[in-house]
């Protein structure tokens, strides 16, 4: 890869293909939807743009290989380590200026991911429905739910509110045990008809 970008230099191209292809409409919203759920943004120490990041257990290596292919050509490294809990990979993106206003989306200045009305009005497509359901999301008997458990019932309340303007989709707040969770009865099976087409193979054992 160096000498690549050695002779794209030389030749008077930038060093990275990623640099001269934009993020399409899809990508946009697999990221939106993935940082609703287990994805990140983050800024190496030595980096001036941030990446963004996912990690999940060996188990769903295939479903994050999916988000991988998918994030082409700005994915990383896919690696696989033994975390704290057995086996795990992740994958990052290379660092760029886009993901920057991911972050300011996301996150607060100390660093906390956080929901706001202006985020979630980008959210507009089932892909990134599906992907935020294939990160958090589970089939109980009576509904679908998407766990929320790191952000607050105010935050909550706004991401109900989306799914029904956005989707029209009704769902409600309801609580386990100490957390809350966005709960989908109603509107099951409207839901499972909007992510179908879009929710990875490998992950259809949800709906």
């Amino acid at each position: 890869p160096k000498d690549v970008c050695e002779k794209r230099r030389a030749v008077g191209l930038p060093f990275r293909e990623c640099d001269v292809t934009p993020l399409t409409f899809l990508q946009k919203q697999l990221i939106l939807g993935s940082l609703l759920g287990d994805g990140s943004i983050v800024r190496g120490k030595e980096d001036k743009n941030c990446r963004f990041s996912e990690a999940h257990s060996i188990k769903q290596r295939d479903y994050l290989l999916f988000k991988y292919e998918r994030l082409k050509p700005y994915s990383g490294k896919f690696i696989e380590y033994l975390g704290k809990y057995g086996m795990e990979c992740k994958f990052s993106t290379k660092a760029h200026p886009c993901f920057n206003t991911f972050r300011k989306m996301f996150y607060d200045e100390g660093g906390k991911k956080i929901i706001k009305t202006s985020t979630l009005g980008y959210i507009t497509h089932p892909l990134a429905l599906a992907t935020w359901f294939g990160d958090d999301g589970s089939n109980d008997k009576w509904d679908y739910r998407l766990a929320t458990a790191n952000f607050s019932v105010k935050e909550i309340k706004l991401l109900i509110r989306w799914l029904k303007r956005t989707f029209g989709i009704k769902s409600s707040l309801h609580k386990h045990g100490k957390y809350w969770y966005v709960s989908i009865r109603k509107d099951k099976l409207n839901f499972k008809r909007l992510i179908r087409l879009y929710l990875p193979k490998v992950m259809s054992y949800k709906i």
